[in-house]
């Protein structure tokens, strides 16, 4: 019974290894970019809940895009796509809540994204292709 049962296990366990080092060599097409204020905390105090985030934002290389998504109304947004590299720019503004899609170029570099809200706060966010 033994001998029958080990060329079926172990010809499972070579193709979950393919199966697995398959996907682990696949490069991640959709990349989260963390969003920071540029302002200062107001306060020291430890805050009870964990502060809601303003923005996502995905780059999908894929299809050279930047999703962004606003979650709280914060009134009209206004961004700035920035190549610091190769000098590259787009700009533009859009309502919240709400998302876009912003174009990008496949051109390697070292870019900036920054939000610019009604009330005046920045945000930033950072990227290398």
């Amino acid at each position: 019974m033994f001998k029958s049962i080990f060329p079926i296990m172990s010809g499972l366990l070579v193709a979950t290894t393919c199966l697995a080092s398959s996907f682990s060599t696949r490069k991640e097409e959709v990349v989260s970019i963390p969003v920071h204020s540029e302002e200062p905390a107001t306060h020291t105090h430890r805050p009870h809940a964990p502060a809601t985030r303003v923005f996502e934002v995905w780059l999908d290389t894929d299809l050279g895009v930047l999703t962004v998504s606003a979650k709280r109304d914060v009134g009209e947004i206004d961004y700035i796509l920035e190549n610091s590299i190769e000098g590259e720019e787009a700009s533009g503004s859009f309502d919240s809540p709400g998302a876009i899609l912003i174009p990008i170029s496949g051109t390697s570099g070292l870019w900036t994204v920054t939000f610019t809200l009604e009330s005046g706060v920045t945000y930033y966010g950072e990227f290398e292709l």
